[in-house]
This record gives C-alpha cells, structure tokens and sequence, in this order.
C-alpha cells in the first residue's frame, strides 16, 4: 500500500461516514418536538430532509415517526420485554434517551478506532517492505550451515522479516517510532509522534472504556486530516513519492498553516 490507497481508502471511509451522520442526524431532526416548527434552527442549518425545489415544503408542524427495523425488533425484547404496555401515545420505553446523541457517539467512536487502523497498517506495511532490503539491521540470528542448507537463505529471510514485522507492530507508537525506525535512519518530528500517540491514546479509550468521553464528527474530521498529516509525513520518510508529493485541499491546507503561525 502507498500513500495514494491509504489516503483513498480512508477518504472514502469518513465520506461514507458523514454521509451516515447526515442521514441518522436528518431523521433525529425530524423525530424532535423541540424541532417543530419551520422556524426552527434545526432547519436552518444542514444537514436535513428537505423536499425537491418543485415539490410542497415538508410539513414542519409535528414531529415524525421511525418505524422499527427487524433488527431493532429482535433486540428490543431484551429491554423492554416480550409484551410491553404502550404509553398514552402508543409508544413503548426502550431505555434510549435521544437528547445524549448516541448516533453520533456510536458513529464517530467506530470512524477514528477504524482510522486509526488503516493508518497503522499504512505505517506497518512500509516497515515490513523496508524491512525486505534491511532485514540485516535487526536480525542478529547466526545461523547454522545446517539450517541454511535445509530452509533456504530466501526462506529464512522471509520468516525473519514475518518476525520483526509482528515485534514492530506489537510495539507501541511512541516507543515504535522513537526506537526501532531510527534503525533505518528515519527519525520522525515531535510533533508528529506527540500527535500519533494522542489519536492512539483516544482510540484505545474508545475501544476499551466503557464510558469514554464521547466522541463527535467535529473530532472524526479533525482526527481524519491529523491520520492524513501523519500518513504524508511517515510516508514520505520511507521514500513513498506518492506520500512526497500529495498535496492537501487548498482550504485544508491554509487551516493548517494559520493554526501553526
């Protein structure tokens, strides 16, 4: 993988997952009483279900039902039981409050952990390729006349760079990129590891905790344009041209240089 997958696989990725975000932020809209009402701010600004330019306006005026999908069906019961009494509306609890937004939580929790994946594997697929013309910097192993005749000197190379690959990758960021790439002469700045380390630290707090602090999409896009930074500058000190000579959006690209002046 060069820099130009990595960047079109996790482009594509945060695309499809804001598109998600619209479309579960639309209908939460459209569910709200706090929403009823044309005048309302939530119809001000997007995202939003709105009608075709030479159709009648959507009808404002109350609030809209979700009908369940069959997976929500199967898994309801577990809360709210097999036969539940309605409320005076018609409704039934099901222990879910909207006002704490856990579409975007659950959303943007899944978007930076799988982010944080695909550069990682970016990062970890440049070490084992390097590792195929280096692979004499790590191992130390003196091999046996023996073994060499039995395995193969192609074999036994092969089965090293497998080994220090998974050592690499077992290693955390940090000490990964302070101690073991300076063996292939790349030393990375701070700030980039300081900035690694964080969207590593922030995915493991998702995956593992509980109740992490939640997330939201104005994190997804933030972290989406760090993994990029980070991907463009690890790419371009393993010498991937792609990752050289990638160039941010230009309204990107001045937020970045006016956060650093």
């Amino acid at each position: 993988m060069n820099f130009e997958s990595f960047s079109k696989i996790a482009t594509r990725f945060v695309i499809q997952a804001c598109s998600t975000y619209d479309l579960a932020e639309s209908a939460y809209k459209m569910m709200m009483w706090e929403n009823v009402g044309s005048e309302k701010e939530a119809w001000k600004e997007a995202p939003y279900i709105t009608s075709p330019a030479n159709k009648p306006d959507i009808n404002r005026n109350f609030p809209y039902i979700l009908a369940m999908s069959d997976y929500q069906k199967i898994v309801a019961p577990f809360e709210c039981g097999e036969n539940p009494t309605p409320r005076e509306n018609g409704g039934v609890p099901m222990g879910i409050n909207f006002k704490e937004r856990a579409h975007e939580h659950l959303l943007s929790s899944q978007t930076i952990i799988t982010l944080f994946a695909i550069l990682e594997d970016y990062e970890f697929q440049l070490f084992e390729k390097s590792l195929e013309k280096n692979i004499q910097l790590f191992d130390k192993t003196n091999y046996k006349l023996e073994e060499i005749q039995e395995k193969g000197i192609e074999n036994i190379k092969s089965s090293a760079i497998k080994e220090h690959s998974a050592r690499y990758q077992r290693t955390p960021v940090t000490k990964r990129l302070k101690e073991i790439l300076p063996k292939l002469e790349i030393t990375l700045n701070s700030e980039c590891i300081k900035n690694y380390q964080e969207i590593s630290d922030r995915r493991a707090e998702l995956a593992h905790e509980v109740d992490p602090d939640p997330a939201s999409m104005k994190e997804v896009v933030f972290i989406f344009v760090e993994t990029l930074d980070i991907g463009k500058i690890i790419g371009s000190a393993f010498n991937d041209e792609t990752a050289i000579n990638y160039k941010f959006p230009s309204h990107i690209l001045s937020k970045q240089e006016s956060s650093k002046s």
